[in-house]
């Protein structure tokens, strides 16, 4: 599923991070003596594998809780270190100062965003970039208008939401509870985040737009629109096994 999430990644933006940065990437690897390159949380590893690849020159780090599949062929320049980010990140970090930190798809999860935010700046070299990726987890119509989420009634039949469901998007309503079952309560939009940070400057901003199941009328959006709709089908079946077996 991770991987299948980097694909979707890499097509909307299109790359490994997004073009309005291409140069200052490779500015800022090809100015350090010993370019170093950290992903916080990176799931099965495939971004920072991807990263050291093309950047032969640079160290490149992989954190995370789940260990890499061993089968996966990994790059000389990559380590991976097994860590917990519910207890920051190790500490000697910000004595081994990166060039790049790059944190998709983890703040949300962890119960203090802010202070993941503020640690993964100490750990930068100055002048270094700070790459945080994150999923809305809202609707909108082709139109790009936020839709309103249906809300599930238990007073009600199931005859008696469908008929009801006028009023608000099946999608988005699931969207929704997907968002409160899997965002801590502290989560703010990363660019609050970063703003709230009195490390980091030269604040960024770049919505992504994903179809499901349809083109969207992008560069990519047939493949992206599938990918898109086998994620979702994978998250409802995710989702749905959490909640049986947490009632």
């Amino acid at each position: 599923r991770l991987d299948l999430q980097h694909s979707i990644w890499t097509l909307v933006n299109p790359g490994l991070y997004i073009p309005d940065i291409a140069g200052k990437v490779e500015t800022t690897i090809k100015s350090s003596s010993e370019p170093r390159i950290l992903d916080v949380g990176c799931g099965s590893g495939i971004w920072p594998i991807q990263m050291a690849q093309r950047f032969p020159q640079a160290k490149v780090v992989g954190l995370d809780l789940t260990p890499l599949d061993p089968s996966r062929g990994l790059p000389p320049n990559f380590s991976f270190e097994l860590h917990d980010l519910t207890n920051d990140l190790p500490g000697r970090y910000r004595y081994e100062q990166f060039d790049i930190i790059h944190c998709r798809t983890v703040c949300p999860h962890v119960p203090d965003p802010q202070g993941l935010i503020n640690s993964m700046a100490m750990c930068l070299k100055p002048g270094g970039l700070l790459f945080v990726g994150d999923w809305k987890t809202s609707s909108y119509d082709e139109d790009k208008q936020e839709l309103k989420p249906f809300t599930y009634n238990p007073s009600m039949t199931v005859e008696q939401n469908l008929e009801n469901e006028t009023k608000g998007s099946w999608h988005s309503g699931w969207y929704q509870a997907l968002g409160l079952a899997l965002t801590g309560a502290s989560y703010l939009p990363s660019p609050r985040m970063i703003e709230n940070s009195t490390r980091l400057k030269g604040l960024i901003v770049k919505d992504l737009w994903l179809p499901i199941g349809w083109d969207g009328g992008v560069e990519n959006g047939k493949e992206l629109g599938e990918l898109v709709m086998r994620d979702f089908e994978v998250c409802v079946d995710l989702f749905s096994k959490h909640i049986s077996t947490s009632l």
